[in-house]
């Protein structure tokens, strides 16, 4: 049985508040923002592509996991803005992502393990200045 946990039929102007909650084989697209991330989230096998405002803002979560999730055209500013956060990617896919892809404070950290990425992407995360101190790619 196959189930839609977050639709949005409109413009998206305003990111998708999501909160306290397994969000499993969930689609997300259209213009805007893709998802404002807040409290204890676990993503699984999501899809997150065409956005025009980055991928997703993730703020004060504690911990948020996300496995097995697609990012895919994705545009401007930053594809994800972590902050106060601690988030682990696995086995996620990251590509054609149009913008910096990380901003993170250093409060946050955020490790991406055995995941996926195009070229631009994972150069991007390289470059990060907190790369190899709050930022890892293992």
């Amino acid at each position: 049985m196959k189930t839609r946990l977050l639709s949005c039929t409109a413009d998206c102007q305003l990111p998708t508040r999501i909160e306290n909650i397994v969000l499993q084989n969930a689609r997300h697209e259209e213009q805007g923002g893709a998802a404002w991330l807040r409290g204890k989230v676990t993503m699984q096998n999501c899809v997150i592509h065409d956005c025009t405002y980055g991928c997703m803002n993730v703020m004060s979560t504690g911990y948020l996991y996300v496995d097995g999730c697609k990012f895919e055209n994705c545009r401007e500013f930053n594809m994800f803005e972590i902050y106060n956060s601690n988030v682990g990617f696995y086995e996620c896919t990251f590509r054609n992502l149009y913008g910096d892809m990380l901003s993170n404070d250093e409060n946050s950290w955020v490790s991406f393990s055995d995941c996926m990425f195009d070229e631009s992407a994972l150069k991007s995360i390289q470059n990060h200045p907190l790369y190899e101190e709050n930022v890892y790619v293992y």
